[in-house]
Parts: structure tokens; C-alpha cells; sequence
């Protein structure tokens, strides 16, 4: 009777271990699912943050390279109409130092 007494509890201590064992593994995984789940949504948040950003990139990208340009002619097109000027032709480039 003693034995068999004995053979139920140790069954009983390592059902308990494994339950156990199970319940910590498996808040371990979730856990781990969910770090990684937050982790691909601020992934995604940033994402589309900078998504909704490419337009306004684009919109001052084309007014610094567009814009400009028409102030440039129009320096151009007035050089060589300015008074005192003493070079006739139009303009060299600067060969720089040498």
C-alpha cells in the first residue's frame, strides 16, 4: 500500500512539473509573439509616417530645383544689357585656381 501510495505521488510531482514546465513555456512563446507582433506594428507605424511624408519631399525638391531656374534666366538674359559693363559676349566660365 505504501508503494503504491508513493508511485501516486511522484506521478502527481512530475504532472506538476510539466503542467508547470508547459505554462512557463508557453507564456514564454506568447511573450515572445507578442514582442515581435508589437515590434512589426511600430515598424509599420514609421513606415507609413514616412509614406505620408514622400510628398511633401517631393514638393520641396521640385521648389529648390524648379524654382531657381527661372531667377537664373532671367540673370542671364539681364547681364549683358547692364551698363558699364566691358566685356561683350556671352559669359566664360571661371577656370578657377590653378
Amino acid at each position: 500500500m505504501f508503494g503504491a501510495m508513493l508511485m501516486w505521488v511522484i506521478v502527481a510531482i512530475v504532472l506538476v512539473v510539466f503542467l508547470g514546465g508547459a505554462s512557463v513555456a508557453y507564456g514564454g512563446r506568447a511573450r515572445r509573439l507578442n514582442r515581435s507582433a508589437r515590434a512589426f506594428s511600430e515598424a509599420e507605424v514609421d513606415y507609413e509616417a514616412r509614406r505620408d511624408l514622400i510628398p511633401k519631399l517631393e514638393e520641396t525638391l521640385r521648389s529648390y530645383t524648379f524654382g531657381p531656374r527661372g531667377a537664373l534666366q532671367a540673370v542671364v538674359r539681364a547681364r549683358p544689357v547692364l551698363p558699364g559693363r566691358r566685356r561683350q559676349g556671352p559669359p566664360q566660365a571661371d577656370p578657377g585656381p590653378s
